[in-house]
């Protein structure tokens, strides 16, 4: 992996990473059956966003499409996660 390739990969990380812990830290510490929206709605929208630029570079054939590829996936399990999270099970 090049420098360039690194430095892109742990920039883009750290974005989806703050933002993604931003709305977990909201959704522990509300306690309104309200807390779920903020999982459900900015969530998929992130990864989608993430998603499709994944798509844009894998069809352009340029290798960071695995940064978007990898923090895709992880903000899926970050999903599972707010969602047990919001309904404190």
């Amino acid at each position: 992996m090049k420098n360039s390739t690194k430095i892109h990969f742990v920039i883009v990380s750290c974005i989806n990473f703050l933002i993604a812990a931003r709305l977990l830290f909201l959704t522990f510490n509300s306690d309104s059956c309200k807390s779920i929206i903020l999982i459900i709605i900015p969530f998929p929208i992130l990864i989608l966003l993430n998603a499709v630029i994944w798509l844009i570079l894998f069809l352009m054939k340029k290798t960071a499409y695995k940064i978007y590829k990898f923090n895709s996936l992880a903000l899926v399990l970050l999903l599972m996660l707010g969602i047990v999270l919001a309904t404190k099970i």
